[in-house]
């Protein structure tokens, strides 16, 4: 069996309403200007990467190191990235996300 892991220190930023990882001293390219935020919101949020997923899971999510948010790259298309050019995935797992 695969060893994986639960990430804690993923906080939804109220500028851009998106999630990002706050566990690193960088607070990210913020669309909504400068860096990130975490203001009103909690350690709410807890990933799972780097294990299979199952029905009504998704993987090939990412993280950013530019940016320090979660995006999706199971595209062509690497996307707009706030840091500059599109995303990369440098450095990250390969996050699961559930969907209904």
């Amino acid at each position: 069996m695969p060893e994986w892991f639960n990430q804690t220190n993923w906080r939804w930023c109220n500028k851009c309403q998106g999630l990002w990882f706050a566990g690193n001293p960088s607070k990210g390219a913020c669309p909504g200007g400068d860096g990130h935020t975490h203001s009103g919101s909690g350690d709410y949020y807890t990933l799972v990467y780097n294990t299979t997923f199952g029905a009504n899971q998704q993987d090939n999510w990412r993280w950013c190191n530019k940016c320090q948010g979660l995006w999706f790259a199971g595209n062509p298309s690497k996307g707009a990235c706030p840091g500059g050019d599109g995303h990369t995935h440098s450095g990250s797992g390969d996050y699961i996300l559930p969907f209904a």
